[in-house]
């Protein structure tokens, strides 16, 4: 992360301080959360949390879905109202769930699995995808999943990103989570095979990154 970034977030911070109480969370701020809790995600492809997000020209984004998504995780605003919290489903619905069930209980590959397939197909519609281009790419990424799995499997814990790289800012690139109004925690979308191999193995506590709070949870965490 660049240093304007972080000094820009560093403003954001104080703001939301100000604006809220003496203490609240930071934006990217590592916390602790129970796989098994992180049960919901905001349902992406719903054009009422998209137009919350985007605006009421949401529709003339290439992907709304996916600038909706980044919109929430990337603001530099960590306390952030609206409706993503109030529309969501499953987690499980995604395919990556379904892919890394079926790949470690299978004990097959992730080609096996069909995940190669699916980010073929996904490169091929969009030009790429999770920052993969070609299926050179996608096969360095699912080797690094391959050694998490394997450690996760070993050790029965996740490192946090400080761990994994010392230079990361706070919480940065670990698994997202946002704090809906009734305090519940929210996937927002980064770190998903992460997390579907942390529930699978059902780890008690895993490092996350705090990206959204919604205004009515603040007196509640």
């Amino acid at each position: 992360m660049k240093t304007i970034e972080k000094f820009s977030l560093h403003l954001s911070d104080l703001a939301t301080k100000i604006r809220y109480r003496s203490y609240t969370p930071q934006k990217y701020q590592k916390i602790f959360v129970k796989p098994a809790e992180v049960r919901r995600e905001p349902d992406w492809d719903d054009p009422r949390i998209q137009k919350d997000l985007l605006g009421p020209g949401f529709m003339h984004y290439p992907r709304p879905e996916k600038a909706a998504r980044s919109k929430l995780r990337g603001s530099s605003k960590l306390v952030q109202p609206g409706i993503w919290d109030q529309h969501t489903v499953p987690v499980t619905t995604h395919p990556t769930a379904t892919m890394v069930h079926k790949k470690i209980a299978g004990n097959i590959s992730w080609e096996e699995a069909g995940a190669y397939a699916w980010m073929k197909a996904k490169i091929e519609k969009h030009g790429q995808h999770d920052g993969c281009k070609t299926m050179e790419d996608v096969a360095g990424r699912y080797g690094t999943l391959t050694r998490i799995e394997a450690f996760v499997r070993s050790k029965g814990y996740l490192l946090s990103q400080k761990d994994v790289d010392s230079s990361a800012f706070r919480e940065h690139g670990g698994i997202s989570i946002g704090i809906g109004r009734n305090g519940e925690f929210l996937f927002l979308g980064k770190g998903r095979h992460r997390l579907a191999i942390a529930q699978y193995f059902q780890i008690d506590e895993i490092p996350a990154c705090l990206c959204a709070v919604h205004p009515m949870a603040l007196e509640k965490i």
